[in-house]
């Protein structure tokens, strides 16, 4: 099969901000990894991205790979893959990588005055990123702004990719803690909020009464099972290329300054007004609890029981999760995302 797969839909029929998740597999190899690296070369050949081949498909030989991009790929574009050993010797794909998503994302906002996109991922400073975009750009807006659509106001309408891009991102291992106390525990305590009733149905059909009991260790199987799953609170952060200057919620503030004083100096004072606002966070349930404690065992605590700690102003600390129990399943689903914006995890070793 060909190592290489181009992108087959009409010119137009996808946004060049689109998200793209490209996988496949490839046939186990002579040489010193007991899991190989995929690397895959798109565009014009200058942007190497590094893909893990961890996940087994279940035939043995082969290891499934999968990467979700932000690459501003285009119909007609070409991407070129080969296995990378720990030697860094080069070695064919035997199966072909291929385009497994081509999505239009809600997820990316567009100045067309300014001539530039931000792309975010939900749970990594999400609401904040669109706050500070709204008042950067009332002025161009197409209509009432939503902050949770919009799109509406902001369409992205792109011929050409713009000369620079900002990309939001978040310690993945904290993202996905804060992702299932947010968005699977509300079950109990904020149904107007809560994502989680695809998984419960998953783990339990139709059986209400067990819903209780779904964990954390069934959250992190879920994902494993299901990595792209319908709703993107629960997508991996992407992958950006070079020319997307990347900010980390972990340092937002300043590290946001920086990319405007670098690439839109004149949004600058607008940006400092906003942040001197001090307008915080949309913080999470349990993260606006001043008293958070370390639970042992938290990880296989039904959401029922955590939940009820949090209605009670018992909020739970990230380390509760960090345990042998979860170490794997972490590696699994984030192990490439942390490796490549430099998180440092021993729960990933």
């Amino acid at each position: 099969m060909p190592d290489r797969v181009t992108l087959g839909w009409r010119a137009g029929a996808l946004q060049l901000a689109s998200r793209y998740v490209i996988g496949g597999w490839v046939e186990d190899f002579t040489g010193s990894d007991t899991h190989p690296w995929v690397h895959i070369n798109s565009l014009s050949g200058d942007a190497d991205i590094l893909v893990s081949a961890d996940l087994s498909t279940g035939v043995e030989g082969r290891f499934g790979f999968q990467c979700h991009l932000r690459q501003g790929l285009k119909p007609g574009d070409r991407i070129y893959a080969h296995l990378v050993g720990s030697d860094g010797a080069k070695h064919g794909l035997i199966g072909s990588p291929r385009i497994v998503v081509g999505l239009e994302s809600p997820l990316v906002l567009f100045s067309k005055e300014y001539d530039y996109l931000v792309y975010y991922s939900a749970k990594s400073a999400c609401t904040w990123i669109r706050r500070l975009f709204s008042f950067l750009h009332s002025a161009e807006a197409k209509g009432p702004v939503d902050i949770h659509r919009m799109q509406r106001a902001f369409p992205v309408d792109l011929k050409s990719l713009p000369a620079t891009s900002l990309g939001i991102i978040r310690d993945p291992v904290d993202r996905l803690i804060s992702c299932f106390l947010d968005k699977v525990v509300s079950w109990f305590y904020e149904p107007a909020i809560t994502r989680a009733e695809p998984l419960l149905l998953w783990r339990f059909g139709q059986d209400v009464s067990l819903y209780g009991r779904f964990s954390f260790l069934d959250f992190l199987d879920y994902l494993i099972e299901n990595p792209y799953p319908s709703d993107l609170h629960f997508w991996p952060q992407p992958l950006y290329s070079d020319n997307v200057w990347v900010s980390r919620v972990e340092s937002l503030e300043n590290d946001i300054q920086d990319f405007y004083a670098s690439e839109r100096s004149e949004l600058l004072p607008m940006v400092n007004e906003f942040i001197d606002q001090d307008v915080g966070r949309n913080a999470s349930r349990n993260t606006g609890l001043k008293n958070r404690l370390y639970v042992p065992g938290a990880e296989s605590l039904g959401i029922e029981v955590l939940s009820d700690m949090i209605v009670s102003g018992i909020g739970i600390r990230k380390e509760s999760f960090l345990r042998d129990a979860t170490y794997r399943r972490f590696a699994d689903l984030v192990r490439f995302e942390a490796c490549a914006y430099s998180y440092d995890h021993n729960c990933l070793d």
